[in-house]
């Protein structure tokens, strides 16, 4: 009797331990084909295919004109740095 018990249990331990590997790895293969397509269309659309010379600087969406920064009074003071040349 407690033989068939266990025996039944393990055979229903063994099943769904079977059924949520292969259901895991399905959603887990469809998750990752998505994120590829995504991966791709955004490729595609030309958001990584910007060829830049190094050392070039771009600016993808420029400040508007006539409006200044927004810095509160308590950020600090402002230094005016200049140039000494080191005599030798």
């Amino acid at each position: 009797m407690i033989i068939t018990f266990l025996l039944i249990c393990f055979s229903i331990f063994f099943l769904v331990s079977s059924l949520v590997r292969i259901l895991l790895s399905v959603v887990f293969r469809r998750a990752q084909k998505r994120e590829a397509n995504r991966y791709q269309q955004g490729y595609s659309a030309g958001e990584h295919q910007t060829h830049k010379k190094e050392g070039e600087v771009y600016v993808s969406s420029p400040a508007p004109e006539g409006q200044d920064k927004v810095v509160e009074k308590d950020m600090g003071e402002y230094v005016d740095f200049e140039t000494v040349k080191e005599e030798e």
